[in-house]
């Protein structure tokens, strides 16, 4: 078999390879970090039309602010859900960087636990775009960011030289 040489054009080198990893970690990452604040805010629209509902219905002063009055749903499930997105928020900036695995099969389940967070993060920006009327949407909803933060755990363990 013969080659055809083409003018201007060099094999891929590792460094090349390298940094196209890195673009779709970065990409990776800001994709997730999006679909999180889109969490973020459909969350607080949730809280935005609780409280219109109650001031329309006369059982709280329309005249106090939404975000100034509490609530025993912010003060409960809402408080919990808005911690784990400072979390996950706080550590999302850093997972998606450092040295990766230097065998092929931690490698290959660190590309897979990227897709998944990836899968998921989306997911979660789409849980309020349909009507759910199930009494505990925010306890799943909570159980949902629990599995994404330990998901978050194994794909630090698998950078970390702990086997």
């Amino acid at each position: 078999m013969r080659t055809i040489p083409t003018q201007g054009y060099s094999p891929p080198t590792y460094e090349d390879d390298h940094a196209r990893r890195r673009a779709l970690g970065h990409a990776r990452r800001n994709a997730i970090a999006r679909d999180l604040e889109v969490l973020r805010m459909r969350l607080e629209s949730l809280l935005r039309l609780w409280y219109e509902r109650e001031a329309q219905a006369g059982r709280i002063d329309p005249e106090v602010p939404w975000q100034a009055r509490p609530h025993p749903m912010k003060t409960c499930a809402i408080d919990r859900i808005e911690g784990h997105l400072d979390r996950i928020a706080g550590r999302i900036g850093n997972a998606f960087y450092g040295a990766g695995p230097t065998d092929a099969g931690r490698a290959a389940s660190l590309k897979e636990i990227d897709r998944v967070l990836s899968r998921r993060a989306e997911a979660l920006a789409r849980r309020f775009e349909g009507p759910d009327v199930r009494h505990d949407f925010l306890a799943e909803l909570e159980s949902e960011l629990s599995a994404f933060e330990r998901l978050l755990d194994d794909r630090a363990r698998l950078l970390s030289d702990v086997p």
